[in-house]
């Protein structure tokens, strides 16, 4: 059912904000788009965009960004809708080369791509070879409703590229492996087409509805520690101060698992996404994603060391499994457990936990 972990896309950050101190890399348009703390998927605060107002109804990158060593570019975020009427969407744009011209990237349609009152996650990929030559750019996200009380809130926007062979021994950002969905599930890999990441097109938007997620800058939130080998930290974060730690198994609670119980049976996918780092791990040494169904643990997938991934790297994975593979019960939850050797300090350190649904 499960077929080996296989990175196969090296992304590179340009920018990623989650606005939990203010704009980052981008600045607001003017009165219609502000930091608020509502509605954020990754912490506290979220962009929020509303009305119709042009400039002042959108937030944009700050400075350009140089774009010459990437063949892709992709930009990833959560967003929620609240009082979009029939007609109304909101916008991803670019201009280049300091020009005030804005060119559509993609159009976001209220009842096509997204409803209110519900998250969403998207992926939208895009190719400067599209942009005539640009050498840099920068993003826009704009508003389009109807009225002052439609609302579009954004977080956790990642704008990345995978870059031209050519230019992969210059320096460069954060570099970080994401396995694009589906890499394990062998029986789900036909259904869906090797860039299944982008929204293709307005009658087929990818979605996915948010379940859990976990940065544990508050605490544990959903999970809780199966012992003293399983703590709090703050160490390698992804994105904050915390992290998740997972030691050694000497005594066998090097794990932390779902406090509660989630009903998942309405799905037809369920993804996990994380980021995790490791040090001092050892040949032998590894964890393993584990799935509930309420009456056993499976595991989904076991991430070794060497083979999977090396010490002292941040990466990001994608993990989906199907129903047709796994009992999507009423009383689903999930745990990470690690496997390491007690004798050399090991430790893999997890977050931004993302535990998500997609109905087809």
């Amino acid at each position: 059912m499960v077929s080996s972990f296989s990175p196969t896309v090296l992304w590179t950050t340009i920018t990623f904000d989650s606005f939990e101190n203010g704009w980052g890399n981008y600045k607001s348009g003017g009165s219609n788009a502000l930091i608020v703390n509502e509605y954020s998927t990754g912490g506290d605060f979220s962009a929020r965009i509303n009305y119709k107002k042009k400039t002042q109804s959108s937030f944009l990158h700050s400075s350009y960004h140089n774009i010459i060593p990437f063949y892709t570019l992709r930009v990833q975020f959560w967003f929620y809708a609240r009082n979009m009427r029939d007609g109304n969407s909101f916008l991803l744009e670019y201009s280049s080369n300091d020009s005030d011209d804005w060119i559509l990237v993609r159009k976001l349609k209220k009842d096509i791509d997204f409803m209110n009152n519900k998250f969403y996650e998207t992926s939208i990929d895009f190719y400067p070879s599209q942009l005539s030559s640009t050498s840099k750019i920068r993003l826009r996200f704009r508003c389009k409703g109807s009225n002052i009380d439609s609302q579009v809130y954004v977080d956790e926007v990642d704008f990345s590229g995978i870059q031209n062979p050519i230019s992969t021994n210059q320096s460069s950002n954060t570099e970080r492996f994401l396995a694009p969905f589906p890499f394990l599930i062998s029986s789900f890999d036909a259904l869906m087409s090797e860039d299944s990441s982008v929204l293709r097109s307005e009658s087929t938007p990818l979605t996915w509805t948010l379940i859990t997620f976990d940065s544990f800058e508050n605490g544990w939130g959903n999970y809780r520690s199966g012992g003293s080998n399983a703590v709090i930290i703050d160490m390698f974060s992804s994105d904050g101060m915390f992290s998740a730690r997972i030691s050694n198994d000497r005594e066998n609670d090097s794990f932390f698992y779902h406090y509660g119980f989630y009903n998942v049976s309405q799905f037809s996918n369920l993804r996990m996404k994380f980021w995790f780092y490791s040090s001092n791990l050892i040949d032998g040494d590894l964890f393993v994603l584990q799935y509930s169904s309420g009456y056993s643990l499976k595991p989904i997938k076991k991430f070794e060391f060497r083979h999977d991934f090396l010490n002292d790297e941040h990466y990001e994975v994608s993990v989906m499994f199907n129903i047709n593979d796994i009992d999507f019960s009423s009383i689903a939850s999930l745990r990470f457990k690690s496997i390491i050797s007690p004798d050399h300090g090991g430790c893999v350190y997890i977050d931004e936990i993302d535990f998500s649904g997609q109905v087809i």
